[in-house]
């Protein structure tokens, strides 16, 4: 995942509420499923470094001891360079009034093994924090990631942030725009491999960056790379009996929870791949379709025999005509053949998406479809 994920409005939203619960005096805990981590320690940072009244520290929960919240915490003086105070033992207390106001300490490393002594460390400590101004606080960044013994649990001085609660297809788009390679037979296969990828991508950047290095050959079956990337992630047949958010194979895009679409091909279920690609598709040749019949009808409506007779009543004029009648009126009758195989094509198309059915990636990249970006 490159650093501009970050700075896409959903994710930037993400990071921007982590910022603001610093800025008001709370620890943070940012809960991510796995995979979906990478360079968010880099977009705090950045934030962190740019207020003069804040100092970044970073510790490896790895490197320090893991049996108690007291001993973690004399640890922690330790590791940060602290002198506890006189009379107070070492512990997440003490350490509240020790740490120097303005750090904001991030931890790597945490793992599901470590987090119960660390869970009643951060319990303990931003209990105590309360005893302090909240600009005269040292505050914890915890990113959480996978699975965990317990889910933590927000506090006055410890907020939650939960990955994924405003990531929108926009961001997706955003994201893939750039990493989608510009050389497309035309503009618009290049916008339905866009939505394509963005509807199969979904919350999953590296799946999304993967499926974009397919570029035309996206259209054709983008399955072989969500079974490669299934593969990878070690999920197997059985992965849908298992469904669970901190694993990855479940997402969440625009505030609904949906399965990754690597795990629906592990799982076998085509169907839901299916769905997805006709959704990204119907976005984009929908209006493509009643754009080009509007500008066919100027070509050969004179040759349309009105009035005429369809099942929602006489039809006047040509331009009110659909893409199928207007294929029907004018069978037999004397289209040039390269329109004639542009209207067939179109027709079919808008009959497949009509019917909740995916075009063919043949019928996009036919001469007929692509040469109808030339023409318009």
């Amino acid at each position: 995942m490159d650093a501009n994920w970050w700075q896409l409005p959903g994710p930037g939203r993400f990071v921007a509420a982590a910022v603001r619960d610093l800025r008001s005096g709370r620890n943070v805990l940012l809960r991510f499923p796995l995979h979906a981590a990478d360079g968010v320690r880099d977009a705090v940072e950045d934030h962190v470094r740019a207020n003069d009244l804040w100092y970044w520290r970073a510790v490896d929960a790895g490197d320090l001891p893991a049996d108690s919240p007291a001993a973690l915490a004399v640890a922690l003086h330790d590791a940060l360079g602290l002198t506890p105070a006189d009379g107070l033992l070492p512990g997440p207390a003490a350490l509240a009034g020790a740490v120097h106001a303005g750090d904001v300490v991030w931890v790597d490393g945490l793992d599901d093994a470590r987090w119960p002594v660390w869970a009643r460390f951060l319990a303990q400590y931003q209990h105590a924090c309360h005893a302090r101004e909240e600009d005269r606080r040292g505050l914890f960044c915890v990113p959480l990631v996978g699975s965990l013994p317990a889910e933590p649990v927000a506090d006055t001085a410890l907020a939650v942030c939960r990955w994924g609660e405003s990531l929108s297809r926009l961001d997706v788009m955003l994201h893939l725009d750039r990493l989608l390679p510009a050389a497309f037979p035309s503009p618009t296969l290049r916008r339905v491999a866009l939505a394509v990828a963005t509807e199969l991508g979904g919350a999953d950047p590296q799946l999304g960056a993967r499926l974009a290095a397919l570029g035309p050959d996206l259209l054709a079956d983008p399955v072989g790379v969500l079974a490669a990337h299934a593969a990878e992630r070690g999920w197997g047949a059985d992965i849908l009996k298992h469904q669970a958010w901190h694993g990855g194979i479940v997402e969440r895009l625009e505030g609904e929870e949906r399965v990754n679409s690597a795990a629906l091909v592990a799982g076998g279920d085509r169907e839901g791949i299916e769905r997805r690609v006709w959704q990204g598709q119907v976005r984009v040749l929908y209006p493509f379709i009643e754009e080009q019949r509007v500008r066919l009808v100027q070509e050969v409506g004179r040759l349309v025999p009105l009035p005429v007779s369809t099942t929602y009543g006489t039809v006047e004029r040509a331009i009110d005509l659909e893409i199928g009648q207007l294929v029907h009126f004018l069978r037999g009758r004397r289209v040039p053949d390269q329109t004639w195989r542009q209207l067939v094509v179109l027709c079919d198309m808008r009959h497949s998406l009509a019917h909740l059915r995916s075009v063919p990636g043949r019928d996009l990249m036919s001469p007929e479809f692509v040469g109808l970006d030339r023409r318009g």
